[in-house]
């Protein structure tokens, strides 16, 4: 058989190869995400994971209603709706994207998240008289949320984004993302926040999940006071 004939058929059956080597790869690392509420947060993200190979179950109080079906529609890849129970069965992550004050009694109604990674983006919503927010407690959401789910990994993370740049991380690209909380489900963090443009931080572990609340409260303040949303997105100060 002619030798230049053979060297052509070696390289289409590697080039065949890679691409079969690559689907594998974005296959075995496609996750099944129960995204928990279906308000600003848990949709930015769940059509913006959804376009990076993951499986969105949305869960809803109200999987049935028109504004649910109407988000599994602009979500990518086979998305479902079903309720906050139902869909963290099967899921290998899972984001508390819930309104702050009923977190604790919607992570203890979803079951058992033993082995699981949970996300939690939520933030502390106390305002004082002056409108500005009250610090948070010694105890963060997220180590309240482990006390309820000692067997799952919790992260906090994503709750210093405005859900704008959730849905469309190319609006900030590098935005710094900090992260605290369980080794497993900060690295998953790490690396869906990497592939969507963003510059990864850890502040810590699970005690250190308090600070990204603060931080959260901080960063409120500043914009009630008057200053500019360019001091949590914007450039850096020339030196």
């Amino acid at each position: 058989m002619n030798t230049s004939f053979c060297n052509s058929i070696n390289r289409v059956f590697s080039v065949l190869a890679m691409i079969s080597m690559t689907a594998f790869a974005q296959a075995s690392f496609a996750d099944t995400i129960a995204m928990i509420g279906t308000g600003s947060v848990g949709s930015a993200l769940g059509k913006d994971w959804s376009q990076r190979g993951h499986t969105i179950v949305y869960g809803s109080r109200n999987p049935g209603s028109e504004s649910v079906q109407a988000l599994v529609a602009a979500t990518s890849g086979d998305a479902s709706a079903t309720t906050q129970a139902e869909a963290v069965i099967g899921a290998d992550v899972v984001v508390v994207a819930v309104p702050w004050e009923v977190g604790e009694q919607v992570v203890a109604g979803l079951g058992d998240l033993s082995g699981k990674i949970v996300i939690d983006p939520t933030n502390p919503r106390d305002v004082s008289e002056d409108g500005l927010s009250v610090p948070p407690s010694q105890e963060s959401n997220t180590e309240k949320f482990k006390k309820l789910a000692p067997g799952a990994y919790f992260a906090k993370s994503f709750n210093h984004i405005a859900a704008e740049f959730m849905e469309n991380p190319e609006q900030v690209p590098g935005f710094f993302v900090s992260v605290a909380g369980d080794e497993p489900a900060v690295q998953w963090i790490s690396n869906i926040a990497t592939d969507m443009g963003y510059t990864i931080g850890v502040v810590g572990g699970l005690r250190e999940t308090r600070l990204l609340e603060a931080f959260y409260s901080a960063m409120r303040n500043l914009r009630t006071m008057g200053y500019p949303a360019v001091m949590q997105y914007g450039d850096m100060p020339s030196r």
